[in-house]
């Protein structure tokens, strides 16, 4: 059987952590334009909900999408990624998010938990109308910032860190109060 040496693994492991990145780089692209895009609608109101028009809702749609999928990308992909290439135990969720704080990736654990708790009411609890609705899509488009800086602060952890090449990622652009 062949083995793979220590540095053929890190190797491995950098690639997939380099090609997470770009897609959650992308994610993040993509959420950021539909933040610019939809903040004339916030903050939003249960009755401007009800009486929203098909291209607004549409605008809404995309960015709940969005940002739930940027946020399940970084803690399913990225941080376990940042986990794999630091050669630790990968653990609970609850010891990555830990590590991601010690790491200064994010800068609290319950500032992880509401955005995560943000992702599941719109998974789980998300009604297309209605005040629970509207709060919902208040707290998305208020932690849109705070998700896009996590995506940052993993760039610059990367790079200072662990000496990965993310130089063709303009990291700047998805900083929302420069659009």
């Amino acid at each position: 059987m062949n083995k793979k040496s220590n540095a053929e693994l890190e190797e491995e492991i950098k690639k997939a952590f380099s090609a997470n990145f770009a897609l959650t780089f992308q994610l993040a692209e993509s959420l950021r334009d539909s933040s610019i895009k939809s903040k004339k609608l916030f903050p939003i109101t249960e009755n401007e909900l009800n009486n929203i028009s098909k291209e607004d809702w549409e605008l809404l749609e995309l960015l709940i999408g969005r940002f739930s999928k940027l946020q399940d990308m970084l803690g399913s992909k990225i941080f376990r990624g940042i986990i794999d290439l630091d050669f630790e135990e990968a653990g609970s969720m609850r010891d990555t998010i830990n590590k991601m704080e010690k790491k200064y990736i994010i800068n609290d654990v319950s500032d992880w938990v509401l955005l995560r708790k943000t992702r599941n009411d719109i998974i789980h609890e998300y009604v297309p109308r209605g005040e629970k609705a509207a709060e919902t899509l208040n707290n998305v488009f208020l932690l849109t910032p705070a998700l896009l800086e996590i995506l940052c602060n993993v760039h610059k952890y990367a790079k200072n860190e662990i000496g990965i090449n993310l130089s063709q990622f303009d990291i700047t652009s998805l900083e929302l109060d420069k659009k």
